[in-house]
């Protein structure tokens, strides 16, 4: 079992971006958080910087929950995650002690992104470049490409306003939820339906 305390936890945050507005007295509080994932990790960090003593334990041998490798046979295996997602939240997160990510990793962009194989022995690569992605849509199907644009549209303005509204807003009661620009912004999103369906 690995374990780690609040040591490299603990710092000054930069400003309030990203800083927890909750009302919860933790400083002095000894806690312990299950599992040293992004969120168990990131958790220790905002706890232990309101002056929590915090405990992390983690039932592998390694730190890290799905952001962790395995080993066999002369291969090294990338257990997930397999996207770097959302990289606005990182940020937020390193801002919040006065950091920020290039301080402690470098991100290279793969080209292509990814390799599709399909069952007929066909297969494609998708790029990082859009105009790119919209043509092979549209060599597969027709109007293909507008759907992607339209995708992407949808998307971006769903991610906006749950970020802006729901991510980062504490909404502990029902009531909370009775807010005219909740309401207002809600009304475009597919918030019932399923993901099948939506695209």
């Amino acid at each position: 079992m690995a374990t780690a305390t609040d040591d490299a936890a603990t710092g000054t945050h930069g400003g309030d971006e990203g800083r927890y507005e909750g009302d919860i007295p933790v400083d002095g509080d000894d806690i312990v958080i299950v599992g040293s994932g992004f969120g168990g990790l990131s958790t220790a960090c905002y706890l232990a910087d309101a002056g929590a003593n915090v405990t992390v334990v983690e039932k592998n041998e390694q730190l890290g929950g799905r952001a962790s490798r395995m080993e066999a046979e002369g291969f090294t295996f990338d257990m997930g995650p397999s996207w770097y997602l959302m990289p606005d939240v990182f940020e937020r997160f390193f801002g919040h002690f006065g950091k920020q990510p290039e301080d402690y990793y470098d991100l290279t962009q793969l080209d292509p992104h990814y390799r599709i194989f399909f069952k007929d022995g066909d297969q494609v690569d998708m790029v990082p470049d859009l105009a790119t992605n919209r043509e092979i849509f549209e060599s597969y199907e027709p109007g293909a490409g507008d759907a992607l644009d339209s995708y992407l549209d949808q998307s971006e303005y769903t991610y906006d306003v749950g970020m802006e509204h729901f991510v980062y807003e504490d909404r502990p009661r029902l009531r909370d939820y009775i807010d005219t620009d909740v309401l207002r912004y809600s009304w475009g999103l597919s918030l019932l339906g399923k993901m099948q369906g939506h695209v």
